[in-house]
């Protein structure tokens, strides 16, 4: 009995490596994305500015709007300092916005958070393919 529940487990674990890549599943970590080139963790924008990415989950809605993806971070910029705040968003968002049109959806998130405050920035794709900030 002991040798036959090794082979099954050894067959799972074998036909789980030789699973196909998942690009994104509602719950993953930003590790499991890979078009934006950010990372769970620290990361460094092309600015040299730091932020620590927290998590990215797909949203589902039940008022009919449409599913989103949300990247939370924690940055050191005061969230009350809009503008240098938005100067940050904007620099994420130009790497996450690969990552949502990977995901084929049409609305994206950022939630920066600095201690106990966050600001949530919703981005949404218009019908001509541009994206723009919802405020």
């Amino acid at each position: 009995m002991n040798k036959l529940f090794a082979v099954v487990i050894f067959f799972i674990i074998t036909l789980a490596a030789c699973t196909p890549y998942i690009k994104y599943t509602p719950g993953k970590n930003i590790s499991d994305l890979q078009s934006s080139g950010l990372q769970q963790g620290e990361n460094t924008l092309p600015s040299g500015r730091k932020i620590v990415v927290n998590s990215a989950n797909k949203m589902d809605f039940n008022s009919g709007e449409p599913s989103a993806l949300v990247l939370n971070y924690t940055t050191s910029i005061s969230i009350d300092n809009s503008a240098e705040l938005r100067t940050e968003v904007d620099e994420v968002w130009s790497l996450f916005v690969k990552d949502v049109e990977a995901a084929k959806l049409t609305v994206g998130a950022l939630r920066p958070v600095n201690g106990p405050k966050g600001f949530g920035f919703v981005f949404r794709k218009r019908d001509d393919g541009t994206w723009h900030y919802e405020k």
